[in-house]
């Protein structure tokens, strides 16, 4: 995780998971397990070395939303990871969870993010365009993407 976040200025982390227990990280996994609007999925090998990651977590204030969080080690990017992890969150979504809709939001210049995002059916919200700073204070420019649950599945 750790390389991950040193590689990445879009990955932004709410705490610091290096620094869990044992105990807290198995404690946070099965509350997890239980609940239908969070989910992780980590790819990795037998080793740990994290390759990829994807999260949804609940939405404050929006009981429907599930926020997606995406990243993919740069040397294995380009093989098709942040698709597999995208189509994963879909099936879990889909089938599984009580969200309504996923959100998120890429930096404009991830070409590559913002291209899987609309392949799996995000759409951009409109007027959401916004110009900010990345985790290392240079300015960039985020959208808002939506993808809402299709009825009757």
């Amino acid at each position: 995780m750790a390389q991950l976040t040193q590689e990445s200025t879009t990955i932004e982390l709410r705490e610091d998971v290096s620094e869990l227990s044992q105990q807290q990280q198995t404690k946070a996994m099965a509350r997890l397990e239980t609940n239908p609007r969070q989910l992780v999925l980590v790819v990795a090998d037998q080793a740990n070395q994290l390759y990829g990651i994807a999260t949804v977590s609940p939405v404050a204030k929006q009981q429907a939303a599930g926020e997606l969080g995406l990243g993919v080690l740069q040397r294995v990017q380009g093989q098709g990871l942040g698709q597999a992890l995208v189509e994963e969150v879909l099936a879990w979504f889909n089938n599984y969870s009580q969200l309504g809709y996923l959100q998120l939001t890429v930096q404009s210049q991830n070409r590559v993010a913002h291209h899987i995002y609309q392949k799996y059916g995000f759409k951009e919200i409109a007027g959401s365009k916004r110009a900010g700073f990345n985790l290392i204070g240079q300015p960039v420019e985020t959208v808002e993407m939506i993808l809402e649950r299709v009825q009757g599945i």
